[in-house]
């Protein structure tokens, strides 16, 4: 980036040499030399490149909730939970007893995940079966698992 910033600096307003240049976000400050002067400070904004950090700050404010999504699927237990709930639907006891764990632990997490809107349910009578709340989800656990096996 500097050097094609020099040519094309070098080119434009004959400058003899380029004594030192800072790059502060998409301005390039630089001291030089023409034929005849002494040294002269100027600066130059590049406009492109300030273009695109707006079209990638606005980008980034649209990843809002990220986060979050990652901070649900961070604790192991619930990384579990939405695995087994992602090879199929399943009731709180089972999940307990696949999990090794409680069903009230069970249920704390897949309050958690509901809040996050990773897993729904649905109710059979007394009966609550939780599946995975949309292919999305499922999609990201598989992601992760292929990333895994790729490590």
């Amino acid at each position: 980036m500097i050097q094609l910033f020099q040519n094309r600096l070098l080119k434009s307003i004959d400058i003899l040499e380029i004594k030192n240049i800072i790059i502060c976000d998409h301005i390039f400050i630089y001291c030089y030399s023409k034929v005849g002067e002494k040294m002269c400070f100027d600066y130059y904004e590049d406009t492109e490149v300030s273009q695109d950090i707006d079209q990638l700050k606005a980008k980034v404010l649209e990843l809002q909730g990220l986060a979050e999504l990652f901070k649900a699927l961070a604790d192991e237990t619930r990384s579990k939970l939405v695995y087994a709930l992602s090879l199929q639907e399943l009731v709180v006891g089972d999940l307990a007893e696949i999990l090794d764990t409680t069903p009230s632990n069970v249920s704390h997490h897949l309050r958690y995940l509901r809040a996050a809107r990773l897993v729904k349910y649905r109710k059979v009578g007394r009966r609550v079966f939780y599946s995975l709340d949309d292919d999305h989800v499922d999609g990201i656990i598989k992601l992760g698992i292929e990333h895994l096996a790729h490590i």
